[in-house]
């Protein structure tokens, strides 16, 4: 896998969320068992160091950043490498959250890495992962997909419902207050009747009844009646 490639894409989703802690070779000789188990750990190491390269290139990043500006980085980028900005930020943003604890870190693939500091994964998630990994877990990408998509679902439903809260609770504007106030003491008498209330404000002008009101007058073909 290409370390600028979009996280995911050469990706096959193993068909367990969880992982087996030991693969059986049984119908395998010795000799092709053993050689199947220094492959894997050959692939082990050759995918810690890709981590570990994946790491570094972020930190490099970072700094080619610091020293080009925001204005000269993009070109920089397309000129060395053929990366988008967003290629970049990839690096940087694992880097800014995992550098300093690369050696735990490492034995995740780059995919991993991706998914846990993608900026919608809540530092929540990411620290309890690494907490994981520092203990000496091993955790499947399949794993750290599901709990990371469930946390951030969870991350926007609580942002929409904090926000339709601020909402609620917003102060009203003055005018607002009033009508507040006054469909408070109109239903204080109305009790059953409001939805009859209701119908019969709908498209009117507000103005006349206002003027009416004040009046305490009702108006019945177009000719004002005293209210007894």
């Amino acid at each position: 896998m290409h370390l600028g490639q979009d996280p995911g894409a050469d990706q096959v989703p193993a068909p367990a969320n969880v992982r087996p802690e030991v693969f059986s070779y049984e119908g395998l000789s010795a000799k092709e068992a053993e050689s199947l188990r220094r492959t894997a750990a050959d692939i082990r190491r050759f995918e810690r160091r890709v981590s570990r390269d994946l790491l570094l290139i972020g930190d490099n990043l970072t700094v080619a950043k610091l020293l080009l500006g925001h204005g000269r980085f993009g070109g920089w980028l397309v000129t060395e490498f053929g990366w988008t900005p967003r290629t970049a930020e990839r690096f940087m943003r694992a880097a800014k959250v995992f550098g300093a604890r690369n050696d735990a870190v490492a034995t995740l693939g780059p995919t991993a890495i991706y998914t846990l500091s993608a900026p919608s994964t809540p530092e929540p998630v990411q620290q309890a992962f690494v907490a994981r990994l520092e203990a000496g877990e091993r955790l499947s990408l399949n794993e750290i997909r599901e709990v990371t998509q469930a946390a951030r679902q969870a991350a926007r439903l609580t942002r929409r419902v904090r926000a339709k809260l601020a909402k609620v609770h917003e102060p009203l504007s003055p005018a607002a207050e009033k009508a507040r106030a006054a469909a408070d003491l109109i239903l204080g008498y109305l009790g059953e009747r409001r939805d009859e209330l209701v119908a019969l404000l709908e498209n009117i002008d507000g103005a006349a009844l206002v003027d009416l009101l004040r009046k305490g007058a009702t108006a019945s073909n177009g000719v004002e009646e005293d209210v007894a």
